[in-house]
């Protein structure tokens, strides 16, 4: 979980106008969902924080990139499918160590985030 000042600098990120439609007609105890709300409540969360991502939640994250790359055995010669790839940080790290890596967001806002700063990867 990241320290609490990230967390909130990410709730920030999010447009409360937003945060209320997606939630509108629900109820706390309520364990259904509308699966098509929450995918759009997603897609524009990550659309809206994605130019704010490697200020705030990239920070958090950073530290614990080498410790994933190196549970996964990352190396030379490995094909990595870098799913959620976010601003590629995991994605540029792996490809760093010489794994063939191809990095996969559903956010356009934040693959063009991670193509400005990684133009040399292969992201979709």
């Amino acid at each position: 979980m990241p320290p609490p000042t990230i967390a909130i600098s990410i709730a920030r990120l999010l447009p409360d106008a937003l945060l209320s439609s997606a939630l509108a007609g629900t109820r706390a105890s309520s364990m259904s969902f509308d699966p098509e709300a929450v995918r759009a409540f997603e897609h524009a969360g990550w659309q809206e924080a994605a130019a704010e991502y490697e200020a705030t939640f990239a920070q958090a994250t950073a530290p614990f990139v080498e410790a994933l790359l190196d549970a996964a055995g990352t190396g030379a010669g490995m094909k990595l499918l870098d799913v959620c790839c976010g601003t590629g940080i995991v994605t540029a790290a792996a490809a760093a160590r010489g794994a063939s890596v191809v990095g996969l967001d559903f956010s356009p806002a934040m693959l063009r985030q991670a193509r400005q700063g990684h133009p040399h990867l292969h992201l979709d």
